[in-house]
């Protein structure tokens, strides 16, 4: 019984994985073309059929890319457990080292795409991948917080001064999927 809810967990937790490397692939090619699009000034005639070609030759493989560096910097790891500083600090690690691998491998010369395009659509990048793995948190906190309102018998919990056993017992009250009917 313990290995099939083992189970079912690692498949949701592989799905919700899966979910968020395919929104951030979609959100990579659609803030690099936001990018371009911009530099056009929102007209798609007025991108340059070179330039059209270079985002269509370079986003595949930075796609890949980036979900390596998103892989190595175990952004796909924290997502659901606990959304925190931690993981901006390892967001910026990734945009960091995505930075220093698009100059490597593309130069940003202006041959692909023109660099004001690859520089908006790096920042547009950087920004989905904040909202993106903050949404989920988000939704988890507006779902708890109306159960809490619909339920009737909830009671508030205070911790008072237990300093790191207090602060990692708020957060597994925070992050628990169960309301407490009764506390001692």
């Amino acid at each position: 019984m313990a290995s099939k809810k083992s189970n079912n967990r690692s498949i949701g937790t592989l799905s919700k994985v899966l979910l968020i490397m395919i929104l951030d692939v979609i959100f990579t090619l659609t803030c690099f073309f936001l990018g371009l699009w911009f530099r056009a000034d929102f007209v798609f005639s007025n991108i340059r059929d070179v330039h059209m070609a270079g985002f269509l030759s370079m986003m595949g493989p930075w796609c890949v890319i980036t979900i390596l560096v998103f892989c190595l910097f175990r952004l796909y790891s924290s997502i659901w457990a606990f959304v925190s500083t931690s993981e901006v600090f390892r967001i910026v690690g990734a945009y960091i080292t995505l930075a220093v691998v698009g100059v490597s491998l593309f130069h940003f010369d202006g041959m692909l795409m023109p660099r004001s395009s690859m520089v908006v659509g790096f920042v547009f990048s950087f920004v989905c991948t904040v909202g993106i793995r903050f949404s989920y948190r988000l939704w988890i906190t507006v779902q708890r917080k109306l159960i809490h309102t619909a339920r009737s018998g909830v009671r508030n919990v205070m911790i008072i001064g237990a300093g790191d056993a207090g602060h990692t017992l708020a957060q597994e009250f925070n992050n628990s999927h169960f309301v407490m009917d009764h506390l001692a």
